[in-house]
């Protein structure tokens, strides 16, 4: 597999493209430097250089291009994630274990953490959760220097190959054992014709005059801002029934797979004589955590797509509460609050 780097001119060009500008008013506990991917680190097949397939106008960006802008809303994912993570821990991690009113804060600054992490305070899993999301964070410091195991230089190489994703659809991640000295990520096609994260926030930097007039026109796009299944599915593409993530939250998940970041479903792992599965989407990863099943007690914090919904949910959780635009569309909660996709956590359990 023939990787190139990136070339100066291209890089400066590409770090410039894709800093974000996200208000800090939306983020005011989160340090804006953290969502910048050192683009220094990443190696890129050539088949990551070739044009995005089927660009819904215009010239077609490079997939390396795209790729790097997701990276950089995935930071900011991880960055929000981390912060919640962290004011959860502290109120969890008590002598004793934590008292329900402490158990009923956390589900009201983080719910995000009640349903995709049962609300544990075992500090086991506390400790695993948080570590996870400290060393995806890590990727911004020359990929997180002494959080690896020895001998890994923890560099991290995207291959764009749509002839392996027949079964895989989005993106992959491979990794043959511990000694490797990098992970692959294949992207898949598919991914290029998912929303990008900036795309989604654009909702929430209107004006109260573009609101009102995008309001009057019918194409004000708070439904999906308000959903959790809308953020799931729909979208452009000639595969509108299937999943239509954005961009920034599947590299959440795949960062996740990682051995030295998460060691997320890891592929030789049994417990009990069993493998367990890898379960996707916004409600079954929570579903998981509600109904353990009989492997082992932790099983939901080696779940790729649980840390993923976790930065997500809980990204639009804090967005929304902050943003003028839900005093005129309801509460700050993207989940269900009727039929059955409640939630299924109760957070005083």
């Amino acid at each position: 597999m023939l990787f190139s780097r990136l070339p100066i001119v291209s890089v400066l060009y590409l770090s410039s493209l894709f800093c974000l500008t996200a208000s800090t008013a939306l983020r005011p506990r989160v340090n804006q430097q953290n969502w910048k991917f050192p683009l220094k680190a990443v190696l890129w097949d050539n088949s990551c250089l070739q044009p995005v397939p089927n660009p819904p106008s215009g010239t077609a960006p490079t997939k390396s291009k795209v790729i790097l802008g997701a990276l950089n809303g995935a930071l900011e994912l991880i960055a929000d994630a981390k912060d919640r993570m962290e004011q959860t821990y502290q109120t969890l991690s008590v002598e004793d274990g934590p008292t329900t009113v402490q158990k009923l804060q956390v589900d009201q600054n983080d719910p995000a953490y009640v349903q995709y992490f049962k609300n544990d305070y075992g500090k086991d899993r506390l400790d695993r959760i948080r570590e996870t999301f400290n060393r995806m964070s890590a990727v911004t410091n020359q990929l997180g220097q002494g959080l690896r195991p020895a001998g890994r230089d923890g560099q991290i190489a995207f291959t764009c190959n749509n002839n392996e994703c027949k079964e895989k659809g989005t993106a992959f991640t491979q990794e043959s054992d511990l000694r490797a000295t990098s992970t692959i990520i294949n992207i898949c096609d598919l991914f290029f014709e998912f929303e990008t994260f900036e795309d989604r926030k654009m909702w929430l930097k209107m004006t109260q005059e573009e609101w009102s007039k995008r309001a009057f026109e019918g194409k004000v796009p708070e439904g999906k801002m308000r959903s959790l299944s809308k953020m799931e599915f729909g979208g452009r593409g000639t595969n509108a029934s299937k999943f239509r993530l954005q961009t920034a939250k599947v590299l959440v998940h795949e960062l996740s797979h990682v051995v030295w970041i998460g060691n997320t479903n890891p592929f030789n792992k049994q417990i009990g004589g069993l493998k367990p599965p890898e379960v996707y989407g916004w409600f079954k990863a929570a579903e998981y955590a509600a109904n353990q099943p009989n492997y082992n007690d932790d099983t939901y914090t080696r779940n790729a797509d649980s840390y993923a919904w976790y930065a997500e949910y809980g990204w639009w959780v804090r967005a929304l509460r902050s943003s003028p635009r839900t005093a005129l569309s309801g509460n700050g909660d993207p989940w269900p609050a009727a039929g059955d996709r409640q939630k299924p956590v109760q957070a005083a359990a």
